[in-house]
């Protein structure tokens, strides 16, 4: 795998004052945050697509469920704004 924020630091920002580095350090592990939701985003759906097409549902079922699944957040927003 890649080197921690914290190596990349260390490394890129020798000589850089105190605060920017900080700035950046954040910044960096903030791509390093999203970059791991992005990817368990991933693996939630595909593990949830191999699931269900292995459990007989076809790609319409899928397409279907992904609906409902779209209807749930939409309602959960729209209940939010209400509050």
């Amino acid at each position: 795998m890649g080197r921690s924020p914290d190596a990349l630091t260390c490394v890129t920002l020798a000589g850089v004052g105190t605060a920017r580095a900080e700035r950046v350090r954040m910044s960096m592990e903030a791509r390093v945050e999203e970059r791991d939701a992005q990817r368990a985003r991933e693996l939630v759906a595909k593990t949830i697509y191999r699931d269900l097409t292995e459990g007989g549902f076809d790609e319409r079922d899928v397409m279907a469920v992904a609906g409902e699944l779209l209807s749930l957040v939409a309602s959960g927003v729209r209940a939010r704004r209400v509050d």
